[in-house]
């Protein structure tokens, strides 16, 4: 993302850092506002070209956040804690074998 904000930062009005530091479910709700926004065909052109930078703003910390929280899931579903592996594979089986018994 270090790349992403110095590319931007100079060519934004919007306040990058301040966006990531939002929760996702707020980032998700103003991309919803957005699209409400832009659907709705009443906007003039430089509100669409603004409305268009910041959901593509969005769209971006929102993936970003995505891929660190499936990240960590996988490290969850790959570590051996007291011994017990928690790989989701094993314990649908174990699940199955159960409901089975």
């Amino acid at each position: 993302m270090e790349n992403w904000d110095r590319k931007f930062k100079m060519n934004t009005k919007y306040d990058i850092k301040k966006l990531q530091k939002r929760t996702f479910k707020e980032n998700m709700s103003r991309l919803t506002e957005i699209t409400v926004q832009l659907e709705g065909g009443n906007c003039e052109l430089e509100d669409i070209i603004n409305l268009h930078e910041e959901g593509s703003i969005l769209m971006q910390i929102c993936q970003q956040k995505l891929n660190s929280a499936k990240l960590r899931i996988e490290e969850v579903n790959k570590s051996d804690y007291l011994g017990i592996n928690l790989k989701v594979e094993q314990n649908s089986d174990l699940l199955n074998q159960s409901l089975e018994e």
